[in-house]
């Protein structure tokens, strides 16, 4: 989880450190499930990263412990602002772009 530690997080609107406080989500939350959650297209070109159970046992296969970030899902804006953080097991729709 080292290269977690290093990575910048990008910014964030009030809204979405509002919810990371409420729901007791983590930057490092925040930052898995942007580097090896699935990546979906969503409308208005926001894309989702949703960190689910495939994610998780994926990452597990290749030596990490992703299992306290499961179901974390980080909405952008196409401007590459973080527009709120959720917990959550559906999936979100769209068109997945990488996983």
């Amino acid at each position: 989880m080292e290269h977690l530690e290093h990575l910048e997080a990008p910014p964030m609107t009030g809204h979405a450190n509002r919810r990371l406080a409420q729901r007791a989500i983590t930057g490092k939350a925040v930052k898995a499930a942007m580097l090896e959650g699935r990546v979906i297209l969503s409308h208005g070109g926001r894309k989702i990263f949703f960190l689910g159970d495939n994610e998780v046992r994926k990452a597990r296969s290749q030596g990490m412990d992703l299992k306290p970030y499961r179901n974390v899902m980080v909405v952008m804006a196409p401007c590459g602002t973080i527009l709120t953080v959720v917990k959550t097991k559906h999936v979100p729709k769209g068109r997945t772009l990488l996983s």
